[in-house]
C-alpha cells in the first residue's frame, strides 16, 4: 500500500466533503435550519467536535477501505466496496445526527415529548 497516495487521497475527500458541506448546509440550507429552532440541541456548537471527528474517519475509512480492497476484479468488487461504504455512512450520519439534534438527548422521554416537538418542528418549518 502507497501511503502517500493514502495520505493525498484521504486529504482530498475531506476537502471534498468540507467544501460541499459548506455548500449544501450553510449556502443552501442555512436560512431553512435558522428557521427550524426547536430541533437542535441548546448546545449543538459544543457537540460539533463529534461531527468533525466523523467527517475524518469516514474520510480515513473511505480511501483506507478502497486502497485495501481494490483488486481490479470488476463489478463484483465495486458492489463489495458500495456495501462497505454504506455501512460505514450509516455510522458516521447517526453520530453527526447525535451532535446536531434534539431527539437523541433525554428532552424525548416518552412519545407525548417526541409528538410536541414534531408539531413545534412542522410549526417552525418554512417552506
Amino acid at each position: 500500500m502507497n501511503w502517500k497516495k493514502l495520505l493525498f487521497s484521504f486529504i482530498g475527500v475531506i476537502v471534498v466533503m468540507e467544501v460541499l458541506s459548506y455548500i449544501i448546509h450553510g449556502l443552501i440550507l442555512g436560512s431553512t435550519y435558522m428557521g427550524m429552532t426547536g430541533v437542535w440541541r441548546e448546545n449543538m456548537e459544543s457537540m460539533m467536535w463529534v461531527m468533525y471527528l466523523g467527517d475524518l474517519v469516514f474520510a480515513f475509512f473511505f480511501v483506507w477501505i478502497f486502497a485495501k480492497g481494490y483488486e481490479g476484479k470488476g463489478l463484483m468488487e465495486g458492489v463489495r466496496y458500495g456495501l462497505t461504504i454504506a455501512g460505514l455512512v450509516v455510522i458516521m450520519g447517526n453520530l453527526a445526527q447525535y451532535a446536531a439534534y434534539l431527539c437523541y438527548t433525554t428532552k424525548l422521554n416518552n412519545p407525548e415529548q417526541a409528538a410536541r416537538l414534531l408539531a413545534q418542528v412542522y410549526a417552525e418549518a418554512k417552506y
